[in-house]
């Protein structure tokens, strides 16, 4: 998923390139979180990267959320609070 950061359309092109060279597990989960979110978390952690932005974000999630469309993850709302997320991912597993 990180080449999602990468430029359109060569974000595609390396997840493809990855996606062939790195092995998949039946557990691949994308963790879903709005930028809303997203920007609200990156905050109260009290650090910022350049590609934590409200902009950036949003349109890192349009990238990754397409690519997971090559394979099959389970898209997972992370919107919630951490212990809703596990609780969901442990079912999962189960």
């Amino acid at each position: 998923m990180g080449t999602a950061y990468l430029p359109s359309p060569l974000h595609i092109v390396g997840y493809l390139f990855f996606s062939a060279l790195v092995p998949k597990s039946v557990y691949m989960y994308f963790l879903d979180t709005t930028p809303e979110v997203a920007v609200a978390r990156v905050k109260k952690r009290g650090e910022t990267e350049m590609f934590e932005t409200y902009a950036a974000l949003k349109k890192i999630r349009v990238k990754a959320l397409a690519l997971t469309r090559f394979d099959k993850w389970l898209i997972v709302d992370s919107n919630r609070v951490i212990d809703e997320v596990a609780y969901v991912l442990g079912k999962v597993v189960d």
